[in-house]
């Protein structure tokens, strides 16, 4: 991971909450990064930073379903944790040991 994207890791965890000014600017000082990168980090410039380090500009999560094609449909919270007096007469019930 590249100090920059680590820097901004530590930025997302609210590294820089209480003073974003003066300990912002400090810390971007002291990453070992190339001059670009700096800059960008000093101009909160996410463009300029994703092209100096060749991220991509879009990401994109796909889910493919199983065959048939047919999403398959999450449970309700109604059908969670059913009591045994809503269960099917038919169905086997537990036995006490």
């Amino acid at each position: 991971m590249s100090d920059a994207i680590g820097f901004l890791d530590t930025m997302g965890r609210g590294a820089f909450a209480a003073d974003p000014g003066g300990a912002y600017a400090e810390a971007v000082d002291a990453l070992e990064i190339d001059d670009g990168q700096r800059a960008a980090l000093r101009a909160r410039d996410a463009a300029a930073l994703g092209r100096l380090l060749q991220a991509r500009a879009a990401t994109t999560c796909l889910i493919m379903t199983p065959d048939g094609g047919e999403p398959l449909d999450a449970p309700d919270d109604d059908d969670r944790g059913q009591d045994d007096d809503d269960r099917d007469d038919d169905a086997p019930r537990p036995q006490p040991d």
